[in-house]
């Protein structure tokens, strides 16, 4: 599925996706109040908020930590609009949970709330960082609470490749992962030392260890895969590589709706990874910490992330347009879970060497 010329694998007139974000993006406020009046919170509901609303205030702050800017700088506005008077201070570090468990053996904790892919976050509630809040109150499934009542889901994104138009056509792209390692696309290849191993780790799942192991062998060693830590999009716009392999589809739609030259498409295997919110046991605003948390993985947020930077839950019963998508798109779906969740981290761990070259 290309993400500029169609939708679900049916051809569309070009931009229509594009469009729609854009006036999402400029609604946003509209469609939060449209939600509130769709599905208003039960009186008790209501009650609940309104309490912890009054404490979170009180405290006037709130500190939360996330992987990058565009995940936590639309949180400070949105929370605003509707619930005033708790000024959002963000800090963006794709590296946070080390440095949380680092803090907490020296007895500190910076951060009210940490927002990160629930496999990033599993180490920071193995050690019992993590506190618990009032998922309920804010309308949370218990089925997606996890780690019992400490984490509630946000949004997922969606690993994609990413691919200069002016230079790729999306027939080009192939319909399968496993089709980059055709001699074709020898030298024109680019992924993310940090994303690529999780990405394989999702595709392990499908194809096993060692089929996914010769997979990264042949991009790295025949196709010559550039591997790098600089922003690919860069790489992208100046030609030097037309492709990027290890990227998401909401970060593509972002560059193009900034005028960038970009399209996304997904494959056989569309791999999802579940975002999740949590507040900080010992955080220093504690009221704000579990307001806040639990507010993210409600249905306001969810509103208000989608139309600013296009991440979006996709999981089955979900009213977003990234789920729609999903739903009529023809590749196998792997949502993030905690059952999943630990089999693809010992694929990871297996399946980095090969990227890193510590392995061949």
């Amino acid at each position: 599925m290309t993400g500029q010329a169609a939708f679900g694998g049916q051809p569309r007139e070009k931009g229509i996706m594009l469009k729609f974000y854009r006036n999402a993006a400029a609604l946003s406020a509209t469609v939060i109040a449209a939600l509130m009046v769709v599905a208003p919170a039960t009186a008790k509901n209501d009650a609940a908020i309104q309490a912890l609303y009054g404490k979170a205030k009180a405290e006037g702050e709130v500190i939360v930590w996330g992987p990058t800017t565009a995940e936590l700088e639309w949180i400070g506005p949105a929370l605003a609009k509707r619930y005033p008077g708790i000024n959002v201070k963000i800090n963006a570090d794709v590296r946070s949970a080390p440095k949380i468990i680092a803090e907490a053996r020296a007895g500190k904790t910076s951060l009210d709330v940490f927002v990160f892919s629930m496999g990033g976050m599993l180490a920071i509630q193995r050690r019992g960082l993590l506190g618990t809040t009032d998922w309920q109150a804010f309308g949370v499934p218990k089925d997606q609470v996890y780690f019992g009542g400490q984490a509630g889901a946000t949004h997922n994104i969606v690993y994609s490749a990413m691919y200069n138009t002016k230079l790729v056509k999306p027939g080009d792209l192939p319909k399968k992962w496993e089709d980059f390692a055709d001699p074709k696309w020898s030298g024109k290849l680019v992924a993310s030392p940090f994303l690529l191993p999780r990405l394989s780790g999702f595709l392990a799942m499908e194809w096993g260890e060692e089929k996914t192991a010769n997979w990264l062998r042949t991009l790295i060693n025949d196709r010559n895969l550039m591997v790098t830590r600089a922003p690919r999009q860069g790489i992208l716009a100046s030609g030097e590589r037309p492709v990027s392999i290890t990227d998401f589809s909401s970060v593509a739609q972002r560059l193009a709706r900034g005028g960038a030259s970009v399209g996304w498409a997904w494959f056989d295997i569309i791999p999802a990874v579940q975002f999740v919110a949590a507040p900080l046991k010992g955080a220093p605003h504690p009221n704000a910490a579990k307001f806040v948390a639990a507010w993210l993985a409600g249905a306001e947020a969810r509103a208000a992330r989608e139309a600013h930077n296009f991440g979006a839950s996709v999981r089955a019963g979900s009213n977003t347009m990234r789920a729609k998508e999903v739903a009529k798109a023809t590749g196998k779906v792997i949502i993030e879970d905690p059952k999943n969740m630990k089999v693809r981290a010992g694929l990871y761990k297996k399946l980095s060497p090969i990227v890193t070259g510590r392995k061949k």
